[in-house]
């Protein structure tokens, strides 16, 4: 319930504002905040954020702490995802979904 009150007043804020709505959130639980920033703001994205994602992926890596390659690809994954890492209360950048397709095809 708080999460939907939290998200409604952001919605009036920018109504108020006269604001364009958000199109993107980012979260670390996703899958429960989904639904209620779906009924707030139809449009939105609602993904994980670097950190959890990275945790639930490296989880899964062939042979755990072991495996050589397990720093190296969560680097690329962090790269390919993040212009900047978050720092001393600066919040991270993510890479703009056209950028990201953009450095895949190399167009």
């Amino acid at each position: 319930m708080e999460a939907q009150e939290m998200l409604a007043g952001l919605s009036n804020c920018h109504s108020i504002l006269e604001l364009p709505l958000p199109e993107i959130m980012t979260a670390d639980n996703c899958c429960q905040i989904r639904n209620t920033a779906e009924r707030i703001f139809s449009d939105i994205d609602v993904v994980q954020d670097i950190w959890h994602f990275l945790m639930q992926y490296l989880a899964c890596v062939k042979d755990g702490m072991k495996n050589l390659y397990r720093a190296q690809v969560a680097n690329d994954i962090m790269e390919a995802i993040l212009k900047t890492k978050a720092s001393n209360g600066v919040p991270a950048i993510y890479h703009t979904q056209l950028g990201w397709k953009w450095a895949i095809s190399g167009r």
